[in-house]
């Protein structure tokens, strides 16, 4: 993947008391997208929720990695959008409604519903989980009213997709989040920076042409002092692992199992977000529930 369409960078505005993150994820988007057999909008969808997933990640890990997830169960055609994210740049997607399509706007597709967030340390510790309603408004809007109104984050957030006749074009994004220094003037001066500028300009003005912080340049920077602190790419990754499929299972419970065995003559669990494959004969689903007891 092209590190120019797969960054993100992180710093502060030390005269102005506020952090900042930029992040563009387009390649990263086109391979889920491909993956899954998307649409053009559902792939920009879910290449939104992840960069959304991502920034909920940076402000939240206090200590250490964080993964993210988000959900959206939507009244549009997209139906449902699940995406994680961890702090240093792991990402993954699904959707249950990849090919849908529609006339309008990506808001349109997603339309109201349910935002659920959910963090973990450690792959699978289970430290916050939170529901909230969904506007039918877009991802970033959302993501801002989560952060704001749950989490008592005071800052901006928004991610755009641009799309051409080839599909994405480009997904990216910014988090700008208040130091506990930074008081009214501080958030007015931000605000007026920020303005009606759209992320990929932002990104540009603080940035340049640079992909990964190695120079800056531009509007925002000569108006400011920029520290960056960190940088990195985006990849798309997945941890299921027989064991976690296998916990799934048991969940599931025995007799369960044993009706899709009746019917089947086997079980068989594919991935939602790799498409791995998992089989079991009877044999073994036996020996698992055995195990359990």
């Amino acid at each position: 993947m092209h590190l120019n369409e797969n960054f993100f960078t992180a710093g502060v505005l030390p005269a102005r008391n506020y952090r900042f993150v930029l992040g563009r994820n387009t390649a990263l988007t086109r391979e889920c997208g491909l993956h899954h057999g998307a649409s053009s909008q559902m792939t920009a969808l879910m290449g939104e929720a992840m960069l959304g997933a991502f920034f909920i990640a940076t402000y939240a890990a206090k200590n250490g990695d964080l993964i993210v997830s988000i959900q959206m169960e939507c009244a549009g055609p997209a139906r449902r959008i699940i995406a994680f994210a961890s702090n240093n740049g792991d990402c993954r997607s699904y959707a249950l409604s990849p090919d849908a399509v529609w006339g309008g706007s990506l808001e349109e597709g997603k339309g109201a519903g349910v935002l659920s967030v959910n963090r973990w340390r450690d792959g699978n510790r289970k430290l916050y989980t939170s529901a909230v309603e969904m506007r039918d408004a877009s991802i970033a809007e959302n993501i801002s009213d989560f952060v704001k109104n749950s989490d008592q984050v005071a800052g901006f957030i928004d991610i755009r997709t641009e799309m051409n006749a080839d599909g994405v074009s480009c997904v990216s994004g910014y988090l700008f989040e208040a130091l506990p220094e930074a008081d009214e003037h501080d958030r007015e001066a931000i605000r007026n920076l920020i303005g009606e500028r759209e992320p990929e300009r932002i990104i540009r003005d603080m940035l340049g042409d640079s992909s990964g912080g190695e120079r800056i340049s531009g509007g925002l920077r000569r108006a400011e002092s920029v520290k960056i602190l960190s940088a990195g790419s985006f990849r798309r990754y997945c941890d299921c692992t027989s064991s976690k499929i296998e916990n799934m299972l048991l969940l599931l419970g025995a007799e369960e199992l044993r009706e899709i065995l009746n019917e089947k003559g086997f079980v068989e669990i594919f991935c939602e977000f790799c498409k791995k494959r998992y089989y079991y004969e009877q044999k073994e689903i036996e020996e698992l529930l055995n195990g359990q007891s």
